[in-house]
């Protein structure tokens, strides 16, 4: 068990190694020692690396550390004034205790299909800062997730942090519907990222979660809404898109019909706080 005190150490660690493990929060990673799913030869403890457990701004970029806790995410200001919608997903995440131990980074490296911060991240063309010793890349976070608990990293990479750019005069939502209100895992969940002028739609992503292999853009309902005003059948016929989507994608599960509702469902409530104008509320 390794506690290194900065990124280049954990680096370090991280290349000369065999088959270690980056720990933070623990949320994930314990229950799968405990289930015996994996059998690391060494955990390598990231928590003490201040620089992973800050969220600051340069220039038009917001920076989130890959240790940032989702109560830290939830409570910041800064992370709300770029990305409501990622505190908005950090507030509805788990119990209190989770989100005090639960990390940005562990939840998109981890991967599960319903990860609540990865939607919000995609939705703002978030990237991730990935290092190894020597090394270091700004991928879409798109192309780091794989599939169901599958990552692109190498076993010598870590995410560091993650960058997002200012984005004016846009409108950032997040919706999500779990088996119960409290301490859901997600069902499905959603995040829209639209540019408005009025009610108009100029540009829009719209990132949904847990109804696949990994979170992804639906493009057909995004092009659909190009410079289309939100009235009540656009926001209808492009919930029937997501419907279209999420059927395909899903085809042949069993839980198909009852997913295919919730998509329709998600999608609509989102447009119409959009198009109400209260989406920062």
């Amino acid at each position: 068990f390794y506690r290194p005190k900065t990124i280049d150490d954990a680096l370090v660690l991280l290349g000369q190694t065999k088959d270690a493990k980056i720990i933070a929060g623990g949320t994930d990673i314990v229950i799968a020692l405990n289930e015996r799913k994996i059998n690391p030869h060494a955990l390598i403890d990231i928590t003490g690396i201040g620089e992973m457990r800050r969220i600051w701004e340069e220039s038009d970029t917001l920076h989130i550390g890959a240790a940032v806790t989702f109560s830290e995410l939830e409570s910041s200001d800064l992370v709300r004034r770029y990305c409501p919608s990622l505190c908005e997903a950090a507030s509805r995440m788990g119990a209190v205790q989770i989100r005090n131990l639960a990390t940005i980074g562990g939840n998109a490296a981890n991967a599960a299909t319903a990860a609540d911060g990865v939607p919000p991240l995609m939705s703002v063309n978030a990237c991730a800062v990935v290092r190894s010793v020597g090394n270091a890349r700004c991928i879409p976070l798109a192309e780091i997730i794989t599939g169901i608990n599958q990552n692109a990293l190498a076993p010598n990479e870590m995410i560091t942090e993650f960058q997002m750019k200012d984005l004016p005069n846009t409108v950032k939502v997040f919706e999500k519907i779990g088996r119960r209100k409290a301490l859901a895992i997600s069902r499905i969940n959603l995040a829209v990222c639209a540019k408005m002028s009025g009610r108009t739609v100029r540009t829009i992503a719209i990132v949904v979660g847990a109804v696949g292999k990994t979170a992804y853009r639906v493009k057909e309902a995004e092009d659909y809404l190009q410079n289309k005003e939100l009235s009540e059948t656009v926001i209808l016929t492009a919930a029937e898109l997501m419907d279209e989507t999420v059927a395909r994608n899903l085809a042949g599960r069993s839980t198909t019909p009852y997913k295919r509702k919730i998509a329709w469902a998600v999608l609509k409530r989102s447009l119409e706080r959009i198009a109400g104008g209260y989406a920062n509320e």
